[in-house]
């Protein structure tokens, strides 16, 4: 089964539906399907069983605590170990950052291995094969959807409204003038 992405509509967290709830806006945003990926499929084709095409999916936050190996990644172990109720917004913005590049740099050409299939968050991904006669393919940059993704949750779960909406503990430069 393909799911178009393409027209899959990731939706931000909004905060102000967590009034003096941090941890209920925290959790909700860690369980949010944004992160997109794609995991082999096979077809079988003449009694042989082919992985020619791929589907695509999205994980949560959550989801990554799960797959070894992305869950030592130190942006993962931190939002896996943070205090819902004390954590600062901004911190955590800086960490959902840190964590598309962490991704970007420890899986961004390697598939892995996960529940018995091979997974992969970024690169160009073939995503439908036509019928035998056409041969016709089509592929899915996951790059630029994952950048799109993750920039959607940075710049509009946790903007800056939110951030002091929660009352961030977000230190203030102090510029001294003449």
């Amino acid at each position: 089964m393909i799911i178009d992405i393409e027209n899959s509509n990731v939706q931000p967290v909004d905060y102000r539906n967590y009034q003096e709830n941090k941890a209920g806006f925290i959790a909700s945003l860690l369980s949010n399907n944004f992160i997109p990926y794609a995991q082999e499929v096979g077809k079988e084709l003449f009694g042989i069983n082919q992985l020619q095409d791929h589907a695509i999916g999205m994980y949560s936050i959550n989801d990554l605590f799960s797959i070894p190996g992305v869950n030592a990644l130190p942006s993962v172990v931190y939002l896996q170990n943070i205090d819902k109720n004390n954590v600062d917004l901004s911190e955590i913005k800086t960490r959902l950052v840190s964590l598309q590049q962490e991704l970007k740099n420890n899986y961004g050409t390697e598939p892995i291995e996960y529940n018995d299939s091979v997974i992969k968050f970024f690169g160009q991904i073939p995503v439908d094969v036509s019928d035998l006669t056409g041969r016709e393919k089509s592929s899915f940059n996951l790059n630029v959807e994952n950048e799109v993704n993750f920039a959607d949750q940075v710049q509009t779960s946790l903007s800056d409204s939110a951030i002091s909406f929660f009352g961030a503990t977000a230190t203030e430069e102090v510029y001294p003038f003449d």
